[in-house]
């Protein structure tokens, strides 16, 4: 199909290339076949941005990655009727010349795609120049150029979101594939919006989730009954669990959870928890982490560490065991039983806290993405937002994100936990859980 460029203001599409490929002299701008409009550089795309690395440490390592939005001109041909018309389109293209208008959006869709790639626009400014040997604008000219200069999102997105996972249901605790992903951001990570419907049985004050490259769920079964010593005492160690994943791939940092059974005495009692070389070897020692009211069952977060000692290729399957200690805060006698060390190899996690508890027919969401505009593109929103809603999605809480909410990354999974009042935890609950994601381009692509 012929190439098509739009651009877009307060939801009205202004056609800035002629679908036939020739203006019509006078014709409307409104009208993809009739505009006076074209495009007239060869082949014109959107430009690429460029990143700008951040970097640390000796060797300047890259930590991250960020764009800043793009200013650029977009060449056009007008065939105007009049000079009244000229200055009637120079006026609509800068309808967006304000800081109170809404976002604008640019569309751009060549001849060789099957889909529009969208940018957000948040600034328009267009000037008319005489063409080569022409007669000025200024003097009544109506055959002009016009400079369509634009600063725009560094990405592209689309006017709608992929849907990896549809209302389905999981257990509490449990990783997700994110399946294929699209988009040129998906090695370094395209936002997510993830929708947790309110669980089965619990009511959740408190929801976990991380993009994850593996998990590790170590049985430990190891019951410390009367500790009153505020120094510690061990819990039986995990047996060995496979670090190759740090080698893998870079970016990822690894998250204990701690599952705690037949507790007494909870609000007294802390744990930490340590991880070790096979041999012993102390690598990282987390901080004490206080628990909650719930006696039954209890999911705690016990912090976690980059292990970078074990990125270096020394030893051919880099390996650790995770040791969690009980203690008393004051003396008194603490009893607990340690169910399970969870051991995630996160790219991206995130606690999201509620003031009160989820109700009944109500979702959370977890929103790193937004269409700033109806019919614009999603593209990622900061700072993230969470927030509770009901069943007709009118807000009724927001959630308080620590960390960072997780990102679709290719080969990654998606873990989601939570817990209700009181820390409680309860393993085979389900919950009805809906994943999308905003792929993102550095320019327009092909799609299929």
């Amino acid at each position: 199909m012929p190439s098509d460029y739009r651009l877009i203001i307060d939801g009205t599409p202004i056609f800035l290339h002629n679908q036939t490929g020739v203006p019509v002299v006078g014709g409307n701008i409104h009208h993809p076949t009739t505009t006076p409009l074209v495009v007239v550089a060869d082949d014109w795309r959107p430009s690429a941005p460029e990143a700008a690395l951040v970097t640390g440490g000796d060797d300047q390592a890259l930590m991250a990655l960020s764009y800043a939005p793009i200013v650029e001109p977009i060449p056009l041909l007008c065939r105007a009727s009049s000079g009244e018309q000229v200055a009637q389109i120079l006026a609509t293209l800068n309808r967006h010349a304000t800081l109170t208008t809404a976002p604008a959006v640019l569309w751009c869709q060549p001849h060789t795609t099957t889909q529009p790639i969208l940018f957000a626009i948040s600034r328009v400014e267009a000037r008319a120049l005489p063409l080569a040997n022409g007669t000025d604008p200024a003097e009544g000219a109506t055959d002009i150029a016009i400079t369509l200069r634009v600063r725009r999102s560094p990405w592209g997105g689309l006017a709608s979101l992929m849907t990896l996972l549809s209302a389905t249901s999981v257990t509490n605790s449990s990783a997700t594939s994110l399946g294929t992903l699209i988009g040129d951001m998906a090695a370094e990570g395209q936002p997510l919006i993830v929708r947790l419907d309110t669980p089965t049985s619990q009511r959740p004050i408190r929801v976990i989730l991380a993009s994850i490259h593996s998990r590790t769920t170590a049985t430990i079964g190891s019951t410390l009954t009367g500790v009153t010593t505020m120094s510690g005492s061990a819990f039986t160690a995990s047996s060995s669990i496979s670090a190759v994943a740090l080698r893998q791939s870079d970016g990822l940092h690894l998250r204990v959870l701690a599952r705690l059974t037949g507790i007494t005495s909870p609000t007294k009692a802390q744990i930490r928890v340590r991880a070790e070389t096979p041999s012993g070897g102390t690598l990282w020692q987390g901080p004490w982490v206080g628990l909650d009211s719930a006696t039954a069952t209890q999911l705690i977060d016990l912090d976690g560490t980059t292990l970078d000692m074990l990125r270096v290729a020394v030893g051919s399957a880099p390996a650790i065991v995770l040791r969690a200690e009980l203690r008393s805060i004051d003396g008194t006698s603490v009893t607990a039983t340690l169910a399970s060390l969870e051991a995630l190899w996160c790219y991206d996690y995130a606690s999201i806290e509620l003031a009160s508890a989820m109700g009944v027919g109500q979702r959370l969401y977890a929103l790193g993405a937004d269409a700033a505009v109806s019919g614009g593109p999603y593209l990622p929103l900061a700072p993230a937002v969470a927030q509770v809603a009901d069943s007709s999605d009118i807000p009724t809480q927001p959630g308080r994100i620590r960390g960072q909410l997780p990102r679709a990354v290719v080969g990654a999974a998606l873990f989601v936990a939570w817990v209700e009042s009181g820390g409680a935890h309860t393993a085979a609950d389900t919950a009805s859980l809906t994943i999308q994601t905003a792929p993102l381009w550095r320019s327009v692509r092909t799609l299929s």
